[in-house]
């Protein structure tokens, strides 16, 4: 009985070429040796072999049966079943995937090799660094190619990060299909996805990062026209070239940053709002479909969540079944060493006990306030403006006057306090000095007088005290008019009982403030300088009034360095302060 021999399958071409003699049917003969010799006879042997594969060699019978032991391992999970023998490229990339771990750590091989090979293989290689788990930041960047129209990153977890994404994505502009489960992958790196992908169809996302911040982003790469200025027109493209106006222009290219061919969107923990607005703005996009629903919206098969992006690539390595099993358990969770899980705890305990802390401190702070009469609510709300512009109680005289602030708030919360600020004209003359401070009796202006007479004959000077009792007047004194007309002005500005201002010319409050401070009339100094000065005044409404504080200058800028220090001591030599 004869058999006829099986037709020989046909040869493929690809980027590697044509299909070498190996990927024919091994049980024709004929073919591989058909340059050598004449076809052999069609007759069957006693033994029920044909002629053709009894005149074979050793060696070829030898090969033919090392690639049937071989067909198990050949392909990736569905291939096993195939009875095609591996292809020579197969067998390539197998030896390739085999060694890959040794290849990314050669220097050697990342500079010269892995760079220069077809788009294809480096596809079928980055396939398997993600089942053997060998992806990192640098081994993605490597194998990712502008050709290629597939990412497959799920199951990598933390091994790349989102700074490592983005610059693979902008590498793979032609990307259709992409997985990015269990990265961590934020809005930013979706953004750039939609910025440098947009023909992607096909999106999985899922992660403990993804689920907490890429909603937003996710929502600005959805499909959909954003047209924010009006669009300039044009018949054609090229009319657009001669456009000046940069938001009309934006105008002309809206949706930019969208991907507009997409499909199907995986994310098993999207936002319910998320998925809301995705399901109302969106309607064309599948989100998390069934595969019922793949069948009847007639999507890609690879919508199908149960179905792997880069199993095609897998079946075209020879060997790669045996990475699949271990690939298909989720990676799990990093170890953490027993002092870290104490040093996240501890933190934990502390940020709960801050936030406590903060809840009953502001608790107590609404009861205090609710307490206080209005006065005091003025004054809580004065130190508050003095503690944002960096006054403290530590800046007041003894550390006493937000003390004394709210002695008087309580003693004027029946009444009720008003608080004003008074801003002291100098008359311009931004280098006169003054001084204002509180006395008590009615001869303070010559006590005043009397002492800076005797500091210095060239002194000039003007003051004016604020009489408290009687006939309450503006008492004054000098030796120049200009001078005592301001101390005047100010002295009933300020309209404090028992305050009284000096100003001075021709001397410094360092020359006269000691025979101020001695005067048996004088209480107390609120500030002597030449700064713009405000002087905070509390009024109960009626006719009283008194100064809580002064606002004297500006803020600090800065701590002297040593050149400063030497041009200030420069200066106290200068002035005839010598140290």
């Amino acid at each position: 009985m004869r058999r006829n021999p099986q037709r020989p399958p046909p040869v493929q071409a690809d980027a590697w070429g044509s299909e070498s003699d190996s990927e024919q049917d091994p049980s024709s003969s004929s073919s591989k040796h058909a340059p050598l010799r004449a076809a052999p006879s069609k007759t069957a042997t006693p033994g029920g072999r044909s002629a053709a594969a009894t005149a074979a060699p050793p060696r070829v019978l030898a090969a033919s049966a090392a690639s049937a032991a071989a067909l198990p391992l050949a392909g990736a999970r569905g291939a096993v079943a195939s009875r095609v023998p591996d292809s020579l490229r197969s067998i390539c990339l197998g030896v390739l995937a085999e060694h890959l771990e040794d290849l990314l750590e050669d220097s050697y091989c990342c500079e010269h090799i892995l760079p220069y090979l077809p788009s294809e293989a480096k596809a079928c290689l980055l396939a398997v660094a993600r089942l053997r788990r060998l992806l990192c930041d640098a081994a993605l960047l490597l194998l990712a190619d502008e050709c290629q129209t597939t990412l497959d990153l799920h199951g990598c977890g933390e091994a790349v990060s989102s700074g490592g994404i983005e610059a693979a994505l902008r590498r793979m502009p032609h990307l259709r299909q992409v997985d990015l489960t269990s990265c961590p992958v934020g809005a930013a790196t979706l953004r750039v996805l939609g910025q440098c992908c947009p023909a992607v169809e096909q999106l999985r996302l899922g992660s403990r990062v993804t689920d907490e911040t890429a909603g937003r982003g996710l929502k600005d790469i959805l499909p959909a026209l954003e047209q924010r200025h009006q669009a300039p027109a044009a018949e054609s493209w090229d009319t657009l070239l001669e456009v000046d106006d940069a938001a009309q222009l934006t105008a002309a290219v809206a949706g930019a940053g969208r991907l507009m061919q997409l499909q199907c969107v995986h994310w098993p923990s999207v936002p319910f709002r998320l998925a809301e607005h995705c399901k109302t703005a969106c309607p064309q996009v599948a989100l998390n479909p069934s595969a019922e629903e793949v069948a009847r919206r007639r999507l890609p098969a690879a919508c199908d969540p149960a179905a792997e992006l880069d199993a095609p690539r897998l079946a075209e390595v020879s060997g790669s079944a045996r990475w699949a099993a271990a690939a298909g358990e989720p990676p799990g969770e990093p170890v953490l060493h027993i002092a870290e899980r104490f040093r996240l705890a501890y933190v934990s305990r502390q940020n709960r006990v801050r936030a406590v802390m903060a809840r009953n401190r502001a608790r107590e702070q609404r009861a205090e306030k609710r307490a206080m009469g209005q006065g005091e609510r003025l004054i809580a709300a004065w130190e508050s403006e003095l503690r944002k512009i960096g006054f403290s109680s530590a800046s007041s005289r003894n550390g006493s006057l937000l003390a004394h602030s709210r002695t008087m708030a309580s003693a004027a919360a029946s009444g009720g306090l008003q608080m004003e600020m008074v801003e002291v004209d100098n008359g311009g003359a931004e280098e006169l000095n003054f001084i204002l401070g509180q006395a008590h009796f009615i001869k303070t202006v010559e006590d005043i007088a009397e002492a800076l007479f005797q500091s210095g004959t060239a002194i000039k000077f003007g003051v004016a005290f604020c009489e408290a009792s009687g006939d309450r007047k503006i008492r004054f004194d000098g030796n120049d008019e200009g001078l005592i007309e301001l101390a005047k002005k100010n002295a009933l500005a300020v309209g404090a009982g028992h305050s009284f201002i000096i100003f001075l010319k021709d001397a410094y409050p360092v020359n006269v403030l000691k025979a101020v401070q001695g005067c048996p009339t004088v209480c107390r100094i609120y500030c002597a300088t030449a700064n713009p000065t405000a002087v905070v005044i509390g009024k109960d409404g009626g006719e009283r009034r008194g100064i809580l504080g002064v606002l004297d200058g500006f803020c600090p800028l800065g701590v002297e360095n040593e050149a400063d220090i030497t041009a200030r001591k420069d200066l106290l030599r200068m002035i005839g302060y010598k140290r």
